[in-house]
């Protein structure tokens, strides 16, 4: 690699971290306004042991992918994080309930569910 092509290297990889963190945050948004407004009342939901064999590689591939990141250019703690939240952990749904239970971020929720016409999110009180 010649140092002419850096420049260009750079740019491709700030494009692809810029997109990367939009497609995060779209897929976030579309999966929060289409869950059902009771998902976080019901228990976590039974996998096979295929499905969670699938998810569990998928997620260390992200985590691992994250940890990358954390050196190299790109999105490691938000990467990490989706890559926890593929993993089939036990605790999963519970951290789960337990962010989307705090105020600002369930009036964050609510405010988007509203506007694509869909009921509010309930959770538990805690």
């Amino acid at each position: 690699m010649n140092l002419r092509s850096t420049p260009v290297l750079a740019v491709v990889v700030m494009v692809l971290s810029l997109l990367m963190v939009v497609a995060a945050m779209w897929g976030a948004k579309l999966f929060i306004v289409r869950v059902p407004p009771d998902y976080f009342l019901r228990p976590a939901p039974p996998r096979s042991p295929g499905a969670r064999i699938v998810r569990t590689v998928a997620g260390v591939l992200i985590v691992l992918a994250g940890i990358a990141m954390l050196l190299l250019p790109g999105q490691g703690v938000l990467t990490i994080i989706v890559g926890l939240l593929v993993m089939d952990l036990p605790i999963q749904h519970r951290v789960a309930k337990w962010l989307v239970a705090r105020p600002a971020l369930h009036r964050l929720i609510d405010g988007w569910r509203q506007r694509a016409g869909q009921p509010p999110l309930q959770v538990e009180a805690n």
